[in-house]
């Protein structure tokens, strides 16, 4: 007798679980038609959802342009000249900082009035000082002339 109560109140739960899921759908369930802006599903009708994304509109017209950083890369100087190995190079930004790449250390700011060497198997000395580099093979860029 009380199994037969539990079932009879499941199954009644169920029956009003689907019937107040009838009134909440939101996509029509198949077959249905579509008719003056409704779907209709038998005796249902739902409103077909109205909230349609348009097409974008003309692009609009480009910005003013920005103005150059002062991080900008002027130059990419290589001291004493190609390696076999993985070459070290130094970048020159507009502000005239010098930024080296040092294999296994990674980038490092080269300080001006101090001497350097590479580590990428030509152990080239080199210094920028006063705005000046030079190295012991000759080169020499004045980083104001970039």
């Amino acid at each position: 007798m009380i199994s037969k109560i539990i079932i009879t109140g499941i199954a009644l739960l169920g029956i009003l679980i689907s019937l107040l899921g009838c009134g909440m759908q939101t996509s029509p369930p198949s077959p249905c038609l579509e008719q003056d802006g409704n779907y209709v599903c038998g005796n249902y009708t739902f409103p077909i959802d109205s909230a349609v994304d348009g097409k974008d509109g003309l692009p609009g017209a480009d910005g003013t342009p920005g103005v150059d950083g002062d991080d900008a890369v002027l130059a990419i100087i290589d001291p004493c000249g190609e390696s076999n190995y993985a070459d070290e190079v130094l970048l020159v930004l507009a502000d005239q900082s010098v930024i080296a790449w040092y294999l296994g250390v990674g980038l490092y700011v080269i300080e001006d009035g101090k001497s350097y060497r590479t580590t990428d198997g030509q152990s080239c000395h080199f210094d920028v000082t006063d705005g000046i580099f030079s190295d012991e093979s000759g080169q020499i860029v004045v980083l104001g002339d970039l």
